[in-house]
């Protein structure tokens, strides 16, 4: 929505229902694993797209870009392991 406003239709979009791990520590994010999305998502998505909006995209990019930028620059300037 922030960076491409006019590919989203949330007329078309799901309502973000989701099955839960069978297995309860997935679920307390105790560890991550990648989903089969055929088997957790009618729609491929998980949480409810109406609540998205631009404003919320914007903040989301421009954070993990702050995150991003500082990485880059801790990389090129620093040391990776202490002396």
């Amino acid at each position: 929505m922030y960076y491409h406003p006019e590919l989203v239709n949330l007329q078309e979009a799901g309502k973000g229902d989701y099955k839960k791990f069978a297995i309860e520590s997935l679920n307390e994010k105790v560890a991550w694993i990648p989903r089969d999305w055929s088997k957790v998502s009618e729609d491929t998505g998980i949480g409810n797209p109406c609540k998205a909006s631009a404003a919320k995209g914007e903040r989301f990019a421009k954070a993990v870009a702050e995150k991003y930028a500082k990485l880059f620059e801790e990389l090129v300037n620093g040391e990776i392991y202490p002396e």
